[in-house]
């Protein structure tokens, strides 16, 4: 079946490509990568960049627009592309409102609206998708970087380098996925042996900023479930569902109080992983089933991250107006925010097991201007049967049975 779709609300203001091949159809243009000892800095450096604009102050209101013109319009506001998967809806409609909130809780809001959608963000490119593909979307490099490592002494060395250079992907109106990554095979000399099994679609036009070679290709596969792989034959990728024999190691930050209830869980699914833990750092050696796992538990127990000023020192709390907006977090990372902040929040029996259970249910904020008494209570009062806030300290008292 052939499906028609428009993948992407390009920023507002992308400049055109400096250099572009002659002729119709999809264009490439090379950028040289910077040297490999510098690309972990300007990873994090873009990352940086790309965290300040949606942490940006907004005010957004939508009642019954379709999903593609909220994704265009989120994109003339932040200057970012925004990549909508093919298998999500461009014409789901969308209402909801943001007063006083960001740009990155318009993005949680229009995640919302789909079923099963997430986010993942890679340089100037925010991709929504369901939610599997996006936070494989994200580990799929990881697992690319250690198949490369099998070949490193079998391929030559220019074919090496033209893989670790950036290339910036531009195609037109109606062009099918199997074009685009003829290009790209051009433009960088590598060869899919097994191009035709990319399944038939056509794309509307587009134009992506500068990513390494393996992130053009997998933002092109993804969106079938599909990778590369490399040959031993020199240059040459397979293309192939990912390979789940492939394990690596990567760090997930996460409170070790959660540190048993986490390995039960894991016991519990048989996520198989070799876990080493300091303090609240969690080494983990898995394959991509897995870390598609621990990424997703690693999520349920982020902290989260508010501005310090919406919240008050401790000092004559009940007289206090509280704001404050948080889309998702477990009940036992909230208060430690509040700590943090130097508001003390006391817990009776805080280290009983019945107590920490219950730190680890899931919690959604929306205040604004709220008197003390109603802001915690609203917060806490579903978990605690007496919820005390006093000028000095809030006491949470005799956790309800759930």
């Amino acid at each position: 079946m052939l499906t028609l779709v428009n993948l992407i609300v390009p920023a507002a203001e992308s400049a055109p490509p400096a250099h572009q091949s002659s002729g119709e159809g999809s264009h490439l243009q090379l950028v040289q990568r910077e040297p490999v000892q510098r690309e972990r800095v300007q990873r994090e450096q873009g990352q940086e960049k790309l965290d300040d604009v949606l942490n940006r102050s907004t005010r957004w209101h939508s009642s019954g627009t379709s999903l593609d013109t909220e994704l265009r319009r989120l994109s003339e506001q932040s200057g970012l592309t925004v990549l909508r998967d093919r298998r999500l809806d461009p014409h789901q409609l969308c209402e909801f409102s943001v007063d006083g909130g960001t740009l990155r809780s318009v993005v949680n809001e229009i995640t919302q609206q789909l079923k099963e959608a997430s986010y993942e963000q890679s340089g100037e490119l925010l991709y929504i998708a369901p939610r599997q593909a996006a936070r494989r979307y994200s580990l799929l490099p990881d697992l690319f970087d250690e198949q490369m490592k099998l070949v490193k002494g079998r391929w030559k060395a220019d074919s090496l380098a033209k893989v670790q250079r950036n290339y910036t992907l531009n195609w037109q109106q109606l062009t099918s996925p199997r074009e685009i990554l003829e290009d790209l095979s051009q433009q960088s000399g590598t060869v899919f042996v097994n191009l035709d099994d990319v399944p038939h679609d056509l794309w509307g036009e587009l134009r992506l900023p500068a990513m390494s070679f393996e992130r053009c290709a997998l933002t092109v596969l993804n969106q079938f479930d599909l990778t590369i792989q490399p040959e031993l034959s020199d240059g040459q990728f397979r293309i192939s569902a990912p390979d789940t024999n492939v394990t690596w190691r990567r760090v997930y930050r996460i409170d070790r109080k959660f540190r048993e209830k986490i390995e039960e869980d894991a016991k519990a699914v048989n996520i198989s992983a070799d876990v080493r833990w300091t303090g609240d750092r969690a080494q983990v050696e898995a394959n991509l089933e897995g870390h598609l796992w621990w990424t997703s538990t690693q999520r349920q127990f982020e902290e989260p991250t508010q501005n310090p000023n919406e919240l008050v020192p401790p000092a004559g709390i009940k007289q206090r107006l509280f704001t404050l907006q948080v889309e998702r977090a477990t009940i036992g990372a909230l208060i430690r925010e509040f700590r943090k902040q130097g508001i003390p929040i006391e817990i009776a029996d805080e280290m009983s097991e019945q107590v920490q259970t219950l730190l680890t249910n899931f919690v959604q904020v929306k205040a604004s201007r709220q008197p003390a008494l109603q802001f915690f209570s609203d917060i806490f009062g579903d978990f605690f049967e007496e919820v005390v806030v006093e000028d000095d300290r809030v006491l949470l008292k005799h956790p309800r049975q759930r």
